[in-house]
């Protein structure tokens, strides 16, 4: 190794030039033995010079693009060959210019119909600076409101929210130890379900909001109708925004509750959900004046037509005040038999009983004529 004295002899002289997020090292050749190498030393956080590149004998620059934000840093230079010499010390404090990125690795999804969920997913690495947390900014009705979110969560759920009446807009940042903050996101916004009903006999239809979050695009919705049980079914799939439930009709459902999920192009995986649909569409019930039950086809049973109806009863009673059917089953028809027996010809009573989607109570009674 060289002595301190040769050290002090060094015929290397170093100078630093700050760039855009770079220092540019640029050194005079050294004089005397053959050079190999040149490697270039940055003081850490320790005050201790440490190897970060290096040339080969014929270079004398290097760019530091690894420079810590906003930051001087101290640099040197090491001649290698038969022996080796230390250039002199240079400072630089590179133009510092926030390229943090703009997060766009988000779902927005309501949650059990009472609060929307924002999910981040893992996505690029970044190696300029560390990711120290997020900002959330919400836009409803009510103007700007920013919720800080930690780097540790991947997900946070917006509970202050009322999912069946306002479509929400949000937006991510991120910001890193350098005290940047990255742009805005592209707005992300929650599913809002609402009525699409022209006319009161019209049958149940719901439009929705486009889902605009991904970049990849919606590859399509599922239309979804709740069960008794609670649990959804999907009885559609489409690309439109808009869906009328044709098939509602005289299905004897006691409730209409809707909800539309819309799938990621390309992935399954990744589902955005509105929020929950409550229709009431207006009931109806017709009760026929006659039937003729001679099995030709045409107008063989005793058959009230409704729709949007259910707890559905029904009796059958002679003149005479004797019943002869009764059935729970909606819209059941009677076949003009009792006890396996064909009846007359005559004048019989019926009681109708049934309760509407839309809220009402249908109480029907009358005669109708069975003619043979």
């Amino acid at each position: 190794a060289e002595s301190n004295k040769d050290l002090l002899h060094c015929t290397v002289h170093l100078k630093s030039i700050p760039l855009i997020n770079s220092n540019r090292l640029e050194w005079n050749p050294y004089n005397g033995w053959k050079v190999d190498k040149y490697v270039v030393e940055r003081i850490n956080t320790i005050d201790e010079f440490e190897i970060i590149g290096e040339t080969d004998g014929q270079t004398f620059s290097y760019i530091d693009s690894t420079v810590n934000c906003k930051q001087t840093h101290a640099y040197r230079v090491k001649a290698i060959g038969t022996s080796f010499s230390y250039s002199d010390t240079s400072n630089s404090k590179a133009t510092w210019e926030n390229r943090l990125p703009t997060p766009n690795n988000f779902l927005v999804s309501v949650e059990n119909d009472t609060a929307i969920r924002m999910t981040r997913y893992k996505g690029g690495s970044y190696d300029r600076s560390n990711i120290i947390g997020y900002s959330l900014e919400r836009y409803d009705l009510n103007g700007l409101k920013i919720i800080d979110i930690s780097i540790d969560s991947l997900s946070y759920l917006d509970k202050r929210v009322y999912v069946d009446q306002i479509g929400y807009q949000y937006y991510l940042r991120q910001r890193d130890d350098c005290g940047d903050t990255s742009k805005l996101m592209h707005p992300s916004g929650n599913i809002l379900l609402r009525n699409y009903i022209v006319s009161e006999l019209d049958p149940p239809g719901i439009r929705w909001n486009p889902y605009k979050t991904w970049l990849q695009g919606v590859s399509y919705y599922e239309v979804q109708r709740q069960l008794e049980d609670g649990s959804f079914e999907t009885i559609s799939t489409t690309t439109d925004t808009f869906y009328i439930d044709d098939g509602s009709q005289n299905s004897c459902k006691k409730n209409y509750i809707y909800r539309v999920t819309a799938i990621l192009n390309g992935s399954g995986a990744r589902v955005s959900i509105s929020n929950y649909l409550r229709i009431k569409p207006q009931s109806t019930l017709f009760i026929p004046n006659a039937f003729s039950p001679n099995s030709n086809g045409i107008n063989d049973v005793f058959a009230p037509k409704g729709q949007y109806l259910y707890d559905y009863h029904m009796e059958i009673y002679s003149i005479w005040g004797e019943k002869l059917y009764e059935t729970n089953d909606c819209m059941g028809a009677w076949d003009g038999q009792f006890k396996g027996e064909v009846c007359e010809q005559n004048v019989y009573f019926y009681r109708i009983s049934a309760r509407g989607t839309d809220g009402e109570l249908y109480i029907k009674s009358g005669t109708f004529t069975l003619l043979r």
